[in-house]
Order: structure tokens, then C-alpha cells, then sequence
């Protein structure tokens, strides 16, 4: 499923009829046919990111306890990509014909045509950019790439589908590297999660978009290409004192394979992929070290699962990319707890290890914009180890139903020791 970041540009295309468009071809652009008033025509964008407290996962997670982070849906720069069609077919076809690159934001309405993205507020932005002569008759696919700028696209060399196979720049060289180096890394100086996606018609039913004379309208919806895994300590006397993930893969592609139609696996494949351990995000491995206790419910308050979930639920410890996972590499998380109030009996240290599986034999590939939930326990207090079930959430941006759990304890899924 899709991370939706739409781009809504206003206004429509008014294509000239044949005579008209004989006297606009000897027409400079910023000039009104026949009025002889400038009147510069644009591409107008208005972004809307996935606002976190409209998105969250239903009938497990109260309302204010959403599925995203401010982080993980934040425009913070933007790059622009068109390419034109030339006289063949497919991607192949389109060449890259302008770039408008290191698009910033800024509170409040930018110029219009600035290489400035305005943050209005409420998870919108708004962009234009001018469209210039030697646009006019063309048809173009724009191609949008957010916290991130693909290397060695080249104006009148690349085409859309050699961009298509762009890295993402981030790439993991050794292990124990924090998996915020994935999305921009943490705090104030991280520069986002790298996003992209492949601009539609107004009415959604092309990427074709030619252009005319007047304001053209498109929109896109943008796709992270991270996943991520969160915990959830279901075992009231259970104290989370450290995690890693293990076989991490160090590239991933920009784009989905499906991007324009939906989101579909596209792990990177080449001869120089790794795989290493990676530490939880700066947060989580500052708080592991201290220790991360099952919280109780208030006095007089139903524990329920769904409440202690909105308490216990430990969000984004991992980003990870997305990945084929196999008996030779298998994607694991490592997870060091302690159990405590033993009846008298002194604190117990331990490591369990979590396999991603459905089955047995069946492993599940980390795929972009989907989150995975670590559910440790069953609501019960225990003695000497704990039970475990994987939680799926196969849509980051929509936050629909859990629709699979998974209980390892029946398979091989889980190790403890």
C-alpha cells in the first residue's frame, strides 16, 4: 500500500484548437494571447502529507497513540525530475529534460515560482513552478523524489528508466550503525525520509501529462522505501534492555517497482549487497540501556489489550529496507529483556531471538511502508521465559485493521536462551 503525499496542482489544461494554437506558437508564454498582458502560467502543487493523529491502527491503538511520527511524514527538501517523451514507447522513451533540485520549505506562502515549498500547516504544502517555452507541446512524466537526490541523472542522457533504478543514498558499510542512518538520521539536522513517486493527470488515470497553454494539473502520492518494526511488551513483569536486527540489507532502490500503480516489492538485488547488524534508532537505544519497563494501567482503569497497547507500544525502534529474507540470511531481531518480581527469586537476564515467519518455513520479506509488530507476551506475568507473537500491519498509511498475528511459539519462528 501506498504512503499517501499528494500533490494537487491547480488548475486545468486548456489545449489551443489549430488555428488559435498557430497564433500562440508565435507567442512568448508569459504573454496573454491576444491581450498583450504578461500572465506567466505555472505548475501549481499542493502537498498533503499523511497527518498523524487521522492515522492510526484501528481498534488496537487509542486515537492519540498514532502509527506515525512527525519525522516519518515531513517534506523537508524536494526534487523535481521531468522527463519527455520522445517518438518511441515505454520508460525507455522518456529522457530527462529539466531538473529543479534542493526545493526547501519555509512557514507561510513562498513566492510563486521560488524554489520554495510553503508549509501551510496541517501536513500541507504548496509549490509552483513556471512553465517555459520550450514545454509547450511536449508530454512529460514528472518525477518526484523527497529528503533525497538520486546521483548522475544527466539532462538529455538519462532516461525515466535507468532513474527508476536509482539508490537511495544511504547505504549501510558495517554493522552496529543506527537505523536512523536509513531515513536521514535523528534530531534536528536529520533531513527526512527519502520519499518519491511518479506525478498523475488531475483525474489520476495517467502519468502522460502534456503540456498546453495554460496551468497544468497533476498530483502524486509519495512512498517511503523503508519499513519499520515496532515492539509491543505484553508481559507486565518483562524490562527490555537492549535489541538489534540482524542481517539488515545495506542498498535499497528510491522507487518501487509499481510506483504510479501500487506498491510493490522491489528489493536491491546488485553484486555489492550486504547485509549487517543494526542498532535500534538513536531513542531506543539511549532508553534500552536504562531499561524499558511494562507500564500498568491506571487505578480503576480495564487492562485490556488494546490499552496496554497504546501504553507498551514501542514505536519505530527499527527502519529497515526492503529485502528477500531466506533460510541463508534471515532477517532476525534480537531482543535482551529481564524478568522481574520472580517471587523472591533474583532478577533473570535473557535473549530471545525473533524470526520474520508465518510459518515455519515461511519467511516474510521486509517490504517498503509496511510495519511489523514485535508483540512480546500475552498479557500474563512469567516465570522462566516469554511468549511471542509477530504482529503484521500491512499498511503504514492507513492504519487498517492488524490483519494477521502470527504466533511463533507453534513453529521455529523464536529462540530463546
Amino acid at each position: 500500500m501506498r504512503t499517501k503525499v499528494n500533490f494537487y496542482v491547480i488548475g486545468t489544461v486548456l489545449m489551443c484548437g489549430s488555428y488559435l494554437f498557430s497564433a500562440c506558437s508565435k507567442t512568448n508564454l508569459s504573454e496573454e494571447v491576444g491581450s498583450g498582458t504578461e500572465k506567466q502560467k505555472f505548475i501549481s502543487l499542493t502537498l498533503t502529507t499523511p497527518v498523524s493523529d487521522k492515522v492510526i491502527i484501528k481498534g488496537s491503538r487509542a486515537d492519540s497513540n498514532p502509527i506515525h511520527e512527525e519525522q516519518e511524514w515531513t517534506i523537508k527538501t524536494l526534487n523535481l525530475y521531468m522527463f519527455k517523451k520522445g517518438t518511441g514507447t515505454g520508460d525507455t522513451d522518456y529522457t530527462l529534460f529539466k531538473t529543479q533540485e534542493g526545493i526547501t520549505t519555509q512557514a507561510g506562502e513562498a513566492q510563486q515560482g521560488s524554489n520554495t515549498v510553503s508549509d501551510t500547516g496541517n501536513g500541507k504544502y504548496h509549490f509552483t513552478t513556471a512553465i517555459t517555452d520550450d514545454m509547450i507541446g511536449g508530454t512529460f512524466k514528472f518525477v518526484l523524489v523527497a529528503n533525497d537526490k538520486p546521483a548522475n541523472a544527466t539532462v538529455n542522457t538519462t532516461t525515466l528508466a535507468t532513474f527508476k533504478q536509482s539508490l537511495a543514498t544511504a547505504t549501510l558499510t558495517e554493522n552496529n550503525e543506527s537505523a536512523d542512518k536509513l531515513v536521514g538520521g535523528a534530531g534536528a539536522e536529520a533531513t527526512g525520509f527519502p520519499m518519491t513517486d511518479i506525478a498523475v493527470n488531475a483525474n489520476g488515470e495517467s502519468e502522460e501529462i502534456t503540456i498546453g497553454y495554460s496551468d497544468v494539473s497533476i498530483k502524486a502520492s509519495m512512498l517511503r522505501n523503508v519499513a519499520r518494526i515496532d515492539f509491543f511488551n505484553y508481559t507486565p513483569n518483562l524490562k527490555i534492555t537492549g535489541a538489534k536486527l540482524l542481517n539488515a540489507a545495506s542498498h535499497s532502490y528510491l522507487f518501487g517497482t509499481g510506483q504510479g500503480t501500487a506498491n510493490e516489492f522491489n528489493p536491491y538485488k546488485g553484486g555489492d549487497l550486504k547485509t549487517y547488524s543494526l542498532n535500534p534508532t538513536a531513542e531506543w537505544s539511549g532508553k534500552f540501556k536504562e531499561g524499558v519497563e511494562y507500564v500498568g494501567p491506571a487505578v480503576g482503569t480495564e487492562d485490556t489489550e488494546a490499552n496496554s497497547r497504546q501504553r507498551n507500544t514501542l514505536k519505530h525502534v527499527f527502519y529497515l529496507y526492503e529485502q528477500e529474507n531466506t533460510d541463508q540470511s534471515p532477517v532476525q531481531v534480537q531482543i535482551d529483556y529481564t524478568l522481574t518480581d520472580l517471587a523472591g527469586s533474583p532478577d533473570l537476564n535473557k535473549t530471545i531471538v525473533v524470526d520474520l515467519k508465518s510459518a515455519p518455513s515461511t519467511y516474510i520479506n521486509p517490504t517498503r511502508n509496511y510495519l511489523y509488530t514485535i508483540k512480546l507476551g500475552d498479557g500474563t506475568k512469567v516465570d522462566n521465559e516469554i511468549k511471542v507473537s509477530t504482529v503484521i500491519v500491512d499498511d503504514w498509511i492507513s492504519g487498517g485493521n492488524i490483519d494477521e498475528e502470527i504466533n511463533p511459539d507453534e513453529d521455529t519462528s523464536v529462540n530463546g536462551n
